[in-house]
């Protein structure tokens, strides 16, 4: 088995036309001080890339990915405003390392790079009805469901989500509805009484 990604060959040409990769060695994980190892696991297995331009000029690069894990990367949007956000900054503090490239790992091993981009995009279905934000203000305001709100969806999935917050089950499903919990915890949670909806 590969100990890179599939796309990382590609990746190196299309950032140096007529690039070549030239070794790819895995890196310790950057341990804290004291050994605090398992903290050191969240930040993935990083890669030292070797390439060798088409002028026969070495340079060394890293390829670095993070771990989905309870140190702040549970969600795959946490991962990726830390990805972006490196990639807005890095160029602007003096003296660091310079970013190189910023994107996604794609399905199929692809690297879909996201330099050149700007803000990001959604695209969703379409539903027709009014907006739940505005029911879920409402009942905020009120402190209380009708019994209208009860049967709607997104009160069903608020009920779901104060049912699973807090529990400290390892198990992968209820982890990754934990961190959904955490999301959903002020506006499903803390604001409406457990009275009417529970």
């Amino acid at each position: 088995m590969r100990a890179y990604p599939e796309g990382l060959g590609t990746l190196v040409r299309s950032l140096f036309p007529g690039a070549s990769l030239e070794r790819v060695e895995p890196l310790a994980p950057d341990a804290a001080p004291g050994g605090e190892d398992e903290k050191a696991l969240g930040y993935g297995r990083p890669l030292k890339v070797t390439v060798r331009d088409a002028a026969g000029a070495v340079r060394t690069l890293v390829f670095r990915t993070q771990a989905a894990n309870e140190f702040g990367h549970d969600r795959r949007a946490d991962r990726f405003e830390g990805a972006v956000l490196a990639w807005d900054l890095f160029g602007r503090i003096p003296d660091h390392v310079r970013a190189i490239d910023v994107g996604a790992v794609g399905d199929d091993g692809r690297l879909v790079s996201l330099r050149g981009t700007g803000e990001p995009y959604l695209v969703t279905e379409w539903a027709e009805g009014a907006l739940y934000a505005d029911d879920l203000r409402r009942i905020a305001r009120e402190r209380r469901a009708t019994a209208l709100d009860l049967v709607r969806p997104h009160v069903r999935h608020c009920r779901r989500t104060v049912a699973i917050s807090g529990r400290g089950a390892n198990r992968p499903e209820v982890v990754r509805l934990s961190a959904l919990a955490r999301t959903n915890r002020t506006s499903c949670g803390r604001r409406i009484s457990r009275e009417p909806i529970g």
